[in-house]
């Protein structure tokens, strides 16, 4: 975080969940004695891929747990009101024992005497969305069930309820979104064995299979019922790298055929570009079974005239 954001989020009077001893020395000498929420790192490995496993050793998120002292010297320094402590352990995870582990060990901190005005604790998110047909939900009634009898004492030693937040984030807004591309060509001169698709998108409008080669189920709506084939399926930004699914079995593809790739509301949009003059794709919005445009597809000139249109440079 940047001192300018630092001011402009406390201005704004959002809380700040601050998560480095650095930022938190800023924060005291700016804003003496008010509130503010704590990041730790609980030193938990957790998460479907390295790069989304938040709360590692080596992670450069939050505060470690064996700086405790220093952050209670900070908060006694400045008069901070510290009224949540958060962690995040990872992204992509079930309710495993690790998930588990990390926020216990965030839980061991929690005590009166150092927070006494403690008024949440935030065991962060990345709950699994379903991203394969065999993948399960995790169960978050079970995930409550786990903490009670931990958030019951907290409760009673301070005399009074402290929430337990947890954030379930991608695991509602993934499933929520789909992206719909074309098939374009079918080469089978490739592979012995398997044939190559070329489609009408590419890593720009979906980028986590390529960046740490996240899974996205793969339907052909337009022949849901062929019998199945082994395909790679590409985009068509120019890098080699540019795919979304290796060796996958999906109904016989033609060219002009509809593919879905499922669970993607929670990336296209938010982690999309422009990259290689490649516009987004319209975005279709479905709300109470109304259908309608939410965001429009520009033309080529009209991407164009975004990015040249001296009006968008600093000046």
């Amino acid at each position: 975080m940047a001192d300018e954001e630092m001011h402009a989020v406390h201005q704004l009077g959002v809380l700040l969940n601050i998560d480095s001893i650095y930022r938190l020395q800023k924060y005291g000498e700016s804003y003496p004695g008010t509130k503010v929420s704590i990041r730790f790192n609980p030193g938990v490995t957790a998460g479907e891929f390295k790069e989304i496993q938040t709360a590692r050793e080596d992670c450069k998120f939050g505060i470690k747990l064996s700086k405790l002292t220093t952050v209670l010297e900070y908060v006694k320094k400045y008069n901070l009101n510290v009224v949540g402590i958060h962690q995040h352990a990872g992204s992509g995870i079930q309710l495993s024992s690790e998930f588990v582990e990390s926020a216990n060990l965030v839980l061991d901190i929690v005590k009166k005497e150092d927070f006494p005005n403690l008024e949440f604790v935030d065991l962060g998110g990345g709950l699994k969305a379903r991203y394969k047909p065999k993948d399960r939900e995790p169960d978050l009634q079970k995930l409550f069930k786990i903490f009670a009898d931990r958030f019951t004492a907290i409760s009673n030693d301070y005399g009074r309820g402290i929430q337990l937040v947890i954030e379930p984030g991608k695991f509602i807004v993934a499933e929520s979104g789909h992206l719909l591309v074309k098939a374009l060509e079918v080469k089978d001169e490739i592979f012995p064995d398997i044939t190559l698709v070329c489609t009408d998108s590419s890593f720009s409008h979906l980028i986590r299979p390529v960046l740490y080669g996240a899974y996205h189920h793969i339907l052909n709506l337009s022949n849901p019922d062929g019998p199945l084939h082994r395909y790679q399926i590409v985009g068509n930004i120019c890098e080699s790298g540019d795919i979304f699914a290796h060796d996958r079995e999906i109904t016989n593809i033609r060219v002009g055929d509809i593919l879905c790739l499922l669970t993607a509301g929670a990336y296209g949009y938010s982690m999309g570009s422009v990259y290689n003059l490649r516009a987004l794709p319209p975005e279709i919005v479905r709300v109470n079974g109304k259908i309608f445009c939410g965001r429009k597809r520009l033309l080529p000139t009209e991407l164009a005239r975004m990015i040249l249109d001296e009006s968008n440079f600093s000046k």
